[in-house]
């Protein structure tokens, strides 16, 4: 995890005691028995507490994005089928990392590099690239780059 930014959700006007009472409530909800990486995790926690303490306009779409949309994928695709494709799954989930890797040894020029936005695409760039034969062309990228890099990484996943 790598920190992003501090954010001020406001002010709130509980006392103490009623926020202590709030958490008490919310424990018997959130038991580590029911972590899901997409639907029950730190920031569902997070942002069901900023709505229990009036706060919900102030939390930021962004905390929650990545897990909603892969829940969302999981949804669409469904459970059924996420159990059927077993070790395909999780090499799409290797997959997905190494490329977040990549973008971000591209963006600093060092491995282990901290996540930033944009990662994920950068690294799909590098996999393009790494496809396509000849010299780069200039400083930019060609969105091509990037539909060859999920082209192949999706190879990859069917051939595995």
């Amino acid at each position: 995890h790598i920190y992003r930014e501090k954010v001020n959700l406001g002010k709130i006007t509980h006392s103490r005691e009623e926020v202590l009472r709030i958490l008490e409530e919310m424990q018997g909800q959130y038991p580590g028995a029911d972590y899901d990486l997409l639907r029950k995790n730190c920031c569902t926690f997070s942002e069901d507490f900023a709505k229990r303490l009036g706060l919900e306009e102030a939390f930021p779409s962004w905390v929650s994005n990545l897990a909603s949309t892969g829940a969302k994928a999981v949804d669409i695709v469904g459970e059924e089928r996420m159990a059927q494709l077993g070790d395909k799954a999780f090499a799409a989930a290797d997959k997905v990392v190494e490329a977040i890797e990549l973008g971000g040894q591209e963006r600093t020029g060092t491995p282990n590099a901290g996540y930033k936005f944009g990662d994920l695409t950068r690294g799909l760039i590098v996999v393009g690239r790494q496809r396509t034969r000849g010299p780069r062309r200039g400083p930019g990228f060609c969105l091509c780059d990037c539909f060859r890099g999920i082209r192949r990484s999706v190879k990859q996943i069917i051939r595995s």
